[in-house]
């Protein structure tokens, strides 16, 4: 009978402790490693975000754990995430142009060169 009331008591314990931890932290998975950020609100929206692959779109999306992440001097995080997208635009803009001129993709500077004109 005991052994069940500490076991009882234990559980309830534990829950309340990770709901207090889910409403007042967020768990961010960043490409570097796993943060730990104080919300600025509490609440249970994104709890668990994984923001390796994010973009703009997907921040604006998330302005309680923007503000968070900003609020918790992690303002490094986003802008690198931003930098990435940034890259990956300009590889697919340059990826169509190249498709544009020869109706295929470009491989290497040999067939660029003989895809030009001229040449």
């Amino acid at each position: 009978m005991l052994r069940g009331l500490i076991l009882i008591l234990f559980g309830g314990t534990l829950g309340a402790s990770a709901m207090w931890g889910a409403f007042n932290f967020h768990l961010v998975w960043t490409e570097d490693r796993l943060l730990i950020v104080q919300r600025s609100a509490p609440s249970l929206k994104d709890t668990v975000a994984d923001v390796r692959a994010w973009g703009r779109s997907e921040w604006l999306k998330h302005p309680h754990l923007t503000r968070s992440m900003m609020g918790a001097g992690h303002k490094k995080v986003i802008e690198k995430s931003l930098r990435n997208e940034a890259g990956d635009f300009v590889d697919h803009a340059f990826s169509n142009v190249s498709q544009g001129m020869t109706g295929k993709p470009v491989n290497s500077s040999a067939n660029m060169l003989s895809a030009t004109p001229g040449l």
